[in-house]
């Protein structure tokens, strides 16, 4: 009964070209059979315009099942694509960052004070579009898709708190600095504190690690989640070409 019921499922967009066919060609047999009179060549002349009905509508029907397969198909090889090109703008975006700025400071003292207040910019557009992704889910690959959701939230928080220490320095440091007189001079962890404050020399402290920490790791997490759809797309569709992302250091 399932396997029945599975080849329905399957057959169902022939069934209305079955009925055509089996329903005229059951009122020709039956006629046939009770109406002595009626000759073979009459039947054929019947049937064979019926077949040739049959035939030519279940070709079209082929051959319109196959675009429209190769352009859903199309479809989600630009949305893979597309992806795979937010991933490498938003590894791009913050990997310059880091090499360009987080990785000229080193010490903590320097970091606080040595790393500016250049962000990341108040605008970003390019952003992973999930639910166009959606036919993973059906290909199995509902966690790979929950991951891509996962990175865009990451890089969301990223540019977050890159925005919070920069407002931190424009609004509060920077005053403070100058009034305190150290602008140009060494500032060693203590000096900081005392012209800073403890609450605002807190918040900077905090404000720089989540930035040293979080910028790395998504760099990194964003790396492997492209390698990652990159890997999928060329196993799904072994016949397109996928965007790759290539950290710096690997290019020539």
């Amino acid at each position: 009964m399932r396997r029945i019921s599975g080849w329905l499922r399957k057959a169902r967009p022939w069934l209305p070209y079955a009925v055509a066919v089996i329903v005229p060609v059951g009122v020709a047999v039956l006629t046939w059979i009770l109406i002595k009179p009626v000759e073979g060549k009459d039947v054929a002349g019947w049937l064979f315009p019926i077949l040739s009905t049959f035939v030519g509508a279940f070709l079209v029907f082929r051959l319109q099942e196959g675009k429209d397969r190769k352009k859903e198909r199309d479809q989600q090889i630009n949305e893979v694509n597309r992806a795979l090109l937010t991933l490498a703008t938003q590894y791009n975006h913050l990997s310059n960052y880091e090499r360009n700025l987080l990785s000229l400071y080193t010490s903590r003292v320097a970091r606080l004070i040595g790393l500016s207040a250049i962000g990341l910019g108040t605008r970003f557009d390019a952003r992973i579009e999930t639910e166009k992704l959606m036919f993973l889910t059906y290909s199995g690959q509902a966690k790979l898709l929950g991951e891509l959701s996962v990175e865009q939230e990451r890089f969301d928080s990223c540019r977050e708190v890159v925005a919070a220490r920069c407002q931190l320095l424009l609004g509060e440091v920077h005053h403070l600095i100058e009034k305190a007189g150290i602008n140009g001079q060494p500032r060693s962890e203590e000096i900081l504190r005392k012209a800073l404050g403890e609450r605002v020399f807190g918040s900077l402290d905090s404000a720089s690690e989540q930035v040293y920490y979080h910028v790395p790791a998504t760099v990194k997490s964003l790396l492997e989640a492209s390698k990652r759809l990159h890997a999928l797309a060329e196993i799904m569709f072994p016949e397109a070409t996928f965007i790759a992302v290539i950290p710096p250091k690997a290019q020539a």
